[in-house]
């Protein structure tokens, strides 16, 4: 697993433009091509949502979890399933030392409502925005 320095030499200004919004909304679930399209209209950056957002997502939610907070990729979903996609499973192993390769759906259900209930009511993100350096400002 990658340490915080390491972590941060990957993070570019989609990566913070990305956790800026969802740290915005700390909603239960975006949809990856809403949250692309949430991008491209408030700032006119492109993040292709099949091929660049689960990257994005998975060193956002790799730096979370080495700041001792929430998975908040947990949060942002696909459109059918309304659930998080593989890499997020897959992160969430890497990151827990855990096996969920033939895990329940049931299994992965209580995960990500875990961390998407976790992330909502977490109030230490300001360590997330200082290590990126970004300022979120609700409104």
């Amino acid at each position: 697993m990658e340490n915080l320095k390491d972590l941060l030499s990957k993070v570019s200004d989609k990566h913070k433009l990305v956790a800026k919004e969802l740290l915005l909304m700390l909603d239960p679930r975006i949809e990856y091509g809403e949250l692309s399209k949430l991008i491209k209209e408030k700032y006119n950056v492109e993040i292709n949502p099949h091929m660049e957002m689960a990257h994005i997502l998975g060193v956002i939610s790799s730096l979370a979890h080495e700041l001792n907070l929430p998975m908040l990729s947990s949060i942002v979903v696909n459109k059918e399933t309304h659930y998080p996609g593989q890499q997020f499973y897959e992160l969430y192993d890497l990151l827990n030392e855990t096996d969920l390769t033939n895990a329940s759906d049931k299994i992965k259900e209580t995960i990500v409502k875990y961390e998407q209930n976790y992330t909502k009511s977490c109030k230490n993100w300001k360590e997330l925005e200082k290590t990126l350096g970004i300022k979120v400002t609700k409104n």
